[in-house]
């Protein structure tokens, strides 16, 4: 066999070999198909992967928001959540916003946020009516609220239910609502709850004020001394601003400081209630300024105007601030003592 013959056979194994060992033309099925993928399936399998990351943030969000509450990611490839509490679990619908999550510009928590933050006050009036009075009814307590705030709270429900109210003097009225956890937002308690619970409403006010009181201990209220100007009285962190609405407030002021003097209540917000004696007028006059002050620097006043606590009841107090204060407006004080409530 000469050089050149040589070459043709060996070419003719080479070409042989590459045949048999599949580089050749196609001589059977692929092996393991299913590690290959469409287009349109690999953008369901993104798609089905980013409505896991998005429901698993709702989760986180919600969590932080609602301690009280549980969620987690509904089943199936829907973006949605399932939320429970006392025992209901209702399915949360996140279509509405998943065109504006995973976007470069897009702050997913916020989002998420703001949209579950809207779902909660039907989904936990709904909660309410399936737990039962029994099961909350120990969590009932008296929510101080203003006018404005009344009708929002009935606009969070849809317009379907009213949020039955208790009137104190003006814009301040107080509803009833359940606590149900410390560092949780109270949730009003709509008509249509009160409808399914099968109480009327009179007793159901008798219940939350009677929760109410039973939770104030000696460490609820607290006093300010002022030397020779007077003294006054604040809540304590943690304690339901509503207590003033109780029969027990000005006799228990009055005991713990040994006066019979009405008490002028200073309500700038929930978590804002001062109260002084009444005849205490160069005190009322130092803590003026700083007072109506505060009244500018909040969204949502509570009630702009002082009250007067008698033993009939609130009315407003007229006082007319001198025109320059004998000493400059106090500033933040330490208490230095607690009032006792007994009952």
């Amino acid at each position: 066999m000469n050089a050149r013959m040589a070459v043709i056979v060996i070419g003719a194994a080479a070409v042989s070999l590459l045949v048999g060992y599949g580089c050749g033309p196609k001589m059977g099925p692929d092996v393991n198909p299913e590690k290959f993928q469409t287009i349109q399936q690999a953008a369901t399998q993104r798609k089905v992967a980013l409505r896991q990351r998005f429901a698993n943030t709702g989760v986180s969000v919600l969590k932080l928001m609602r301690e009280d509450l549980t969620a987690r990611p509904a089943a199936g490839e829907a973006l949605a959540l399932e939320v429970t509490g006392d025992g209901y679990t209702r399915t949360i619908d996140l279509s509405e916003v998943e065109g504006q999550l995973g976007t470069k510009d897009a702050n997913d928590r916020s989002i998420l946020r703001d949209y579950v933050q809207k779902q909660l006050p039907a989904f936990d009036q709904a909660r309410l009516k399936a737990a039962g009075l029994a099961r909350v009814k120990k969590r009932l307590q008296p929510l101080l609220v203003n006018r404005s705030e009344l009708s929002d709270l009935a606009n969070r429900l849809g317009g379907a239910t009213t949020v039955p109210s208790v009137p104190v003097i003006g814009e301040l009225q107080w509803v009833v609502a359940d606590f149900p956890k410390a560092g949780v937002e109270p949730i009003a308690i709509g008509s249509d709850v009160i409808a399914a619970w099968g109480v009327k409403e009179p007793e159901l006010y008798q219940v939350a004020q009677d929760n109410l009181r039973d939770t104030i201990g000696s460490e609820s209220l607290r006093t300010t001394m002022f030397g020779s100007e007077g003294r006054m009285g604040t809540l304590a962190p943690g304690t339901n601003s509503a207590v003033i609405i109780l029969k027990d407030f000005l006799p228990a002021v009055r005991r713990v400081w040994q006066a019979q003097d009405d008490v002028v209540l200073l309500v700038a917000s929930r978590d804002d209630v001062r109260f002084l004696e009444k005849s205490e007028k160069r005190l009322i006059g130092m803590v003026w300024p700083q007072w109506t002050g505060t009244l500018t620097q909040r969204p949502n006043v509570l009630c702009g105007s002082p009250l007067l606590l008698t033993e009939k009841g609130f009315e407003y107090f007229q006082f007319e601030p001198a025109t320059k204060p004998a000493t400059k407006p106090v500033g933040p004080v330490k208490p230095v003592g607690p009032i006792h409530i007994t009952h």
